[in-house]
């Protein structure tokens, strides 16, 4: 009979066997503060170590002189000078050092590479190059050729034929005529000028030739050409002013240019005055910037042509204008935008607007200022019935009336 009673021999079911092993247990994770230590500690080891080695690797440029069959040279010298792009920049470059080595391999330190320099190369028995050396990047080789001899000659254009103009400075550069100079010759009695120190290796060459009474001429020819054209250059006039300066600024020595015109020059003397020689014959206008002018001070644009003679550049304290620029129709601010003013020591001033659209514009001359604000977008548009997109320029003006030193904020420049 069967109760619910336990009994002394109580049946149990078979154990149930799987394939699936049994779970193993979890160990509780546990925070080990010396552990994590270590470890960024490493990390930032590690980070420091990248860094030093960027600005170690950052400390120096190198450069590498072979001959024309890839051996090495010795008696290697190298100058370094500024590389300024810009459209006011000076041409021939600002000098910063030299370098003599009797090693083929060169390596300098930042105070001749601040960054980057234009340099000139040459060796002993072989004719000059150029190059472009950069800090932190590898060794820039060079390849030296022998000289090649270059013949010219410099003329007068006039109606009854050239006449030849002796005394005439004839430059040479490589790289372009912000590049770096690499020979400097005057013509004698007949013109006739020759180059005799550059490379053959130098795939071309920008002319500049400079002669009292004469426009500036600027010619490219490619390296290779040993007997060139006659540069004919054309009779022009000189450019007369006075710098007229503020209370507490002297203009003495103040270099004058002409926007994207390198090689013309101009100093301002004790007396306020200065003169241009070399600018193109009229009717072509230029305008006068001085890069080098203190930042508080400006002035209005200055557009000369040859034979004024009674130009006047006045300097003052410059103002700053503060403000956005919008979407005309949306009233939504542009990020990107470029804003600026064509007046002023570097011919035009240029910001870009941050994330909101706002801007700071600095160099304001007094009077009426024209600011101009200009952005490259992408538009959709048909092409033969399909869809295309394509870049366009927006723009939009403002004209601003201003007082010296004036700062003025709200300034808002409507973008078609």
């Amino acid at each position: 009979m069967l109760t619910d009673t336990a009994s002394d021999n109580p049946i149990t079911p078979p154990l149930r066997r799987s394939r699936r092993p049994a779970p193993q247990a979890r160990l509780p994770i546990v925070f080990q503060p010396r552990v994590l230590a270590i470890a960024a500690g490493l990390a930032a080891a590690l980070w420091l170590g990248l860094m030093g080695y960027d600005a170690w690797r950052n400390s120096f440029a190198q450069l590498q002189v072979r001959g024309p069959d890839g051996e090495k040279l010795a008696g290697v010298h190298v100058e370094f000078f500024s590389n300024d792009q810009s459209s006011t920049g000076t041409s021939p470059p600002k000098r910063i050092g030299e370098y003599h080595a009797e090693s083929a391999d060169v390596t300098v330190g930042t105070d001749l590479v601040p960054g980057n320099a234009l340099i000139r190369v040459k060796a002993s028995g072989f004719g000059a190059t150029y190059g472009l050396m950069e800090a932190g990047q590898p060794a820039l080789p060079v390849k030296l050729g022998k000289p090649l001899s270059r013949r010219g000659r410099v003329v007068a254009g006039t109606n009854s034929g050239s006449v030849p103009i002796e005394g005439a400075s004839v430059q040479a550069f490589g790289g372009g005529a912000r590049g770096v100079l690499l020979e400097e010759v005057l013509t004698d009695a007949d013109g006739v000028f020759t180059l005799t120190e550059i490379s053959d290796t130098v795939p071309f060459l920008t002319y500049r030739v400079f002669a009292r009474g004469y426009g500036l001429y600027e010619k490219e020819e490619h390296g290779s050409i040993d007997q060139l054209d006659s540069f004919s250059l054309a009779p022009t006039r000189p450019v007369v002013g006075r710098v007229i300066a503020p209370e507490g600024y002297d203009p003495t020595g103040l270099e004058l240019r002409i926007f994207r015109l390198p090689g013309a020059i101009a100093k301002v003397g004790e007396d306020g005055s200065f003169r241009f020689d070399n600018l193109p014959p009229s009717p072509m206008r230029c305008t006068i910037v001085a890069p080098t002018l203190p930042k508080n001070l400006t002035f209005r644009k200055c557009v000369v042509r040859a034979g004024d003679d009674d130009v006047e550049l006045s300097v003052h304290r410059a103002g700053r204008l503060r403000g956005f620029a919008i979407d005309r129709e949306s009233r939504k601010a542009i990020a990107g935008t470029k804003v600026f003013h064509e007046h002023g020591p570097n011919g035009i001033q240029v910001v870009t607007c941050d994330r909101h659209g706002q801007f700071e514009l600095a160099r304001v001359p007094q009077g009426s200022v024209r600011i101009t604000a200009d952005v490259l977008v992408r538009v959709l548009e048909l092409d033969n019935g399909r869809p295309k997109r394509v870049r366009r320029v927006r723009q939009g003006s403002v004209d601003v009336e201003t007082n010296e030193a004036e700062v003025i904020d709200e300034i808002v420049v409507p973008i078609d």
